[in-house]
């Protein structure tokens, strides 16, 4: 459910998203999708991923930690029977990812960039050039 909020300034807006944590994950995926051209797949993908790792952020767990347990044999397989790949769809997600700089390879393993773990609030600032 969006509200769209009264502000001060007539030409600001906020809208106000009441969503669950698959929702707030997909419609943090679509804005900034225009910019990334991740497939539909691939965005699926990454929704399944950014699940995991915020369920684990909930439970305390931090990096290093967080990404190789997101990452991990274990976790990677629920995503696969989730979303019913093989193991190469898996390797071609993640490598589209890489190359997309969504997902960056560390020396501890893969990591999702942290600009794209979804936040309660996002602020947009357009400046106008007329």
């Amino acid at each position: 459910m969006l509200f769209v909020n009264n502000v001060e300034n007539e030409r600001d807006m906020v809208l106000t998203a009441k969503v669950n944590r698959h929702q707030h994950i997909t419609q943090y995926l679509n804005i900034f999708n225009g910019v990334l051209g991740m497939t539909v797949k691939e965005t699926e993908f990454l929704h399944e991923i950014l699940f995991q790792y915020l369920t684990m952020i909930d439970d305390g767990i931090k990096e290093p930690y967080l990404g190789q347990l997101a990452f991990s044999k274990e976790s990677i397989a629920h995503i696969k029977e989730k979303l019913g790949l093989s193991n190469s769809g898996v390797n071609n997600y993640k490598t589209q990812l890489i190359k997309k700089k969504v997902l960056l390879e560390t020396a501890t393993g893969s990591q999702i960039d942290p600009r794209l773990i979804p936040q309660a609030k996002l602020e947009f600032n357009f400046i106008l050039n007329e």
